[in-house]
């Protein structure tokens, strides 16, 4: 396979070099023999190829949007089904109110949603992606967010549901949806910033996270992967070290200057998630507006109609003055 690293270079001009002024001074035909036996790549070395983790933490993103996609798109079946066979629409003839209807669905698939939690941190420690499970920090914020997006996209599916009358149908469409709507942005953000810069990409990024909850969970994976990767990597940095100190800013620098953020959660920085978490809060009280609306769109059509009554009346009356 291609190597694009020559590493063998250096060595060989070395010895080519060293072998023309020996037969330069010496007035004979010397010849040095040299062989290159480089030391394993320490902590700098791994931190300049930032690309060491980029593949994981890409693959990752990509098993998050199927995985979550998935595990989301389940709570609409029950909700189709109910509509498909009027069951909803007689527990509402018998008195039972639309608010209690939702949050009574939304609590236990919430629940549902926590025990999918926990076994995605399960897998995590079996196959033993230390990034995710060393600390128990980044565990713990993997389960926070986790469970934002419940909050954010089970609200979302049930809106799609709305749009459709067969439980499988739109099981499949909503899987499809999100898990297109997930690849899309994760294909898209690293193509800009390979393209442009890292700050495009992060715009980009926090675009695909306003509409597309999926997304935002994928790339927040993606983040605290690489986040945690280049922290481990700079704890074997001894910054005490004057001259480390001075030389390996990407790990003894300051904040700006740091290849990982120290406080990922809190940081509003392209390296934070702090914007993203803010997005998921927000779009869990957004996603459920649709639903309002359309479970009493019967009481909006009548204020509208008696409000119009009303102006008519106040511009009749006017006329006749």
């Amino acid at each position: 396979m291609f190597n694009n690293f020559a590493l063998n270079s250096p060595v060989l001009v070395l010895s080519i070099v060293d072998s023309l002024l020996a037969r330069l001074s010496t007035k004979t035909n010397l010849t040095f023999h040299v062989t290159n036996h480089p030391l394993p790549p320490n902590s700098a070395d791994n931190l300049t190829n930032q690309n060491n983790a980029g593949g994981p933490a890409l693959i990752l993103g990509y098993a998050v949007i199927v995985s979550m996609s998935l595990a989301v798109a389940a709570y609409t079946n029950f909700l189709i089904h109910e509509r498909q066979t009027n069951s909803k629409h007689l527990q509402m003839m018998s008195g039972l109110r639309p608010l209690t209807y939702w949050l009574t669905a939304f609590i236990w698939d919430s629940v549902c949603f926590l025990i999918q939690t926990a076994l995605f941190m399960v897998v995590f420690a079996l196959f033993n992606v230390k990034e995710y499970v060393d600390n128990a920090n980044v565990a713990l914020s993997l389960v926070m967010f986790m469970l934002l997006y419940g909050w954010a996209n089970i609200p979302f599916v049930y809106s799609l549901s709305f749009a459709f009358k067969s439980a499988t149908k739109g099981y499949t469409m909503i899987v499809v949806y999100n898990i297109l709507t997930g690849m899309i942005g994760k294909i898209t953000v690293p193509i800009i910033q390979q393209a442009a810069d890292d700050e495009s990409s992060e715009l980009s990024a926090l675009i695909f996270s306003i509409f597309f909850p999926t997304f935002n969970i994928s790339h927040c994976f993606s983040k605290i992967y690489t986040n945690e990767y280049f922290r481990k990597a700079c704890e074997k940095v001894d910054c005490s070290v004057g001259f480390l100190k001075q030389t390996a800013l990407m790990c003894c620098g300051s904040d700006d200057e740091l290849l990982y953020s120290r406080n990922i959660l809190r940081d509003v920085s392209r390296r934070g998630l702090l914007p993203y978490i803010i997005i998921l809060c927000i779009q869990g009280f957004i996603f459920w507006l649709p639903i309002i609306i359309i479970e009493h769109m019967e009481q909006i059509s009548a204020f509208c109609t008696r409000f119009a009554r009303n102006s008519n009346k106040i511009s009749d009356s006017n006329s006749e003055v």
